[in-house]
This record gives structure tokens, sequence and C-alpha cells, in this order.
């Protein structure tokens, strides 16, 4: 099959579908990995009907028109997620000596946003770090060596877990304090630089690299991105004066 394109990526759109789409080569350009995801109880069905009318409801005609052009090499799965998750193990006045806790049972993120590998990694690296500073010393692990380290996980879960939530409170059924003005304005900022995305190399770099962890959200403001924001609300604008 001849695309004109590496990957087909279709994003939610707070807070009117809460359907997504996924598509990228596994094999060549001949094997597609077809990836439909839904927020709240919006779930994909797993049976060949209900999957094709669930693509179409995503909006995006290549979406749909791929699927049906393609032979399936496997059957339909799916898997349910409850959401995003913290436990604050490091507000714990009694913590289990020689006891720590990392990854998914401190900190689980909605898997949408593909950034749980990433920070289970972060908080591995700070073990090894802990680890041979004790080391250094010729001590055993000191007491309280396994609450200083909760400590350090929740701080390396403190970003990420922000970013995240900040995304998933855009949805009304999304539970926990409703984001305030400036969180709002950030939320729409970011979508606006997503928009961009298709037609700015810079734009969708920054965006996956914040994402995934390699630079903070600094990165999105951009002097160019920026300018390239403006101008299409400029122009936007201006259209809407000339109707």
């Amino acid at each position: 099959m001849n695309l004109d394109w590496k990957s087909l990526i279709v994003l939610t759109n707070p807070p009117v579908n809460p359907r997504m789409a996924v598509i990228y080569p596994v094999e060549g350009d001949n094997i597609f990995m077809v990836g439909l995801l839904g927020i709240g109880k919006t779930y994909p069905p797993t049976d060949k009907a209900g999957f094709m009318e669930f693509a179409k409801q995503i909006g995006v005609v290549e979406v749909q028109e791929i699927i049906e052009k393609s032979k399936p090499v496997s059957s339909i799965f799916g898997y349910r997620e409850i959401g995003s998750r913290k436990y604050l193990f490091d507000k714990m006045k009694k913590w289990p000596d020689n006891f720590i806790a990392l990854g998914d049972s401190v900190c689980s993120f909605n898997p949408i946003y593909g950034r749980g590998i990433t920070v289970v990694a972060m908080c591995a690296k700070i073990l090894k770090s802990q680890l041979e500073n004790n080391r250094k010393t010729n001590n055993p692990i000191e007491k309280g060596f396994d609450q200083s380290f909760q400590r350090k996980v929740a701080k390396a879960n403190s970003f990420p877990w922000l970013i995240g939530t900040s995304e998933d409170l855009r949805w009304p059924r999304s539970e926990g304090t409703r984001p305030n003005p400036l969180t709002k304005i950030m939320q729409k900022y970011v979508n606006d630089v997503m928009l961009l995305g298709p037609g700015s190399e810079i734009a969708t770099r920054s965006f996956f690299a914040m994402l995934h962890l390699l630079k903070s959200p600094l990165v999105l403001f951009h002097p160019s991105i920026i300018l390239h924001i403006l101008y299409k609300k400029l122009v936007k604008n201006i259209k809407k004066l000339i109707k």
C-alpha cells in the first residue's frame, strides 16, 4: 500500500470527541498496527462492525479508508484502563524497613501519553544513584533510605503527573480538582501547538520532546512556534472580518 505519510495519529478533541486513532507500519510497508482509543467510557468495540463504526466516528476519512482497504492479519484485541492514579507513599508516617515502591505501584499514568516507561526509568536511575552513594562510603543501607527514596520518587513523578492530569481534566468526566485559569490558558496553548504539527517540524519535535520528558514545556515557547500560532490566529480573524 502506497502512502504519503509514515504514521497517522488522530488525537482526541476535548470535550467534543473522545476518540483517537494511531496507525503506523510495523514491518516495512506491508503490515500496519491500527489502534483505536477512547477516553472515559467510550470503548472501541472488538467486533469488526463496531470497530469500523468507531473508526468512522473519529471523523478523519483516512482512518476509515485504510482499515477498509487492508486485510486483517489478526483478531481485534482490546483492553481497558481506569485512568491515572497516584499513591502518596512519601506522606506515610510509618513505612516498612528495606521496602521501596516505584513504577505503576506509585504512579500510574494514562497510557495514551506513552510516558510510563520513561518515568520508571527515571526512578530506577534515582535508585541506582542512591545505592551508589552508599557504596562509596562503604556504609550499609542507612535507616530511612527507603523513605528518602520515596520522597525522591514522588518528586520525579510530580511533573509528568501535572502534565498528564492537566490534559485529562479537559474532559468533564475526569475526577479531580478543576484546572485554574492559568492551567486552562496553557491547555489551549498546547492544543494550538499540536494543531501546528502537520505543517511545522519544529512544533512537532518540540511537542514530542516535551511529551516524552526529554525537554521541559519551555521548549513549546520557541519564537518560531509563537509567531506561527499568532499568524494563524491573525489569518483566522481576518477571514472572519471579510465574511
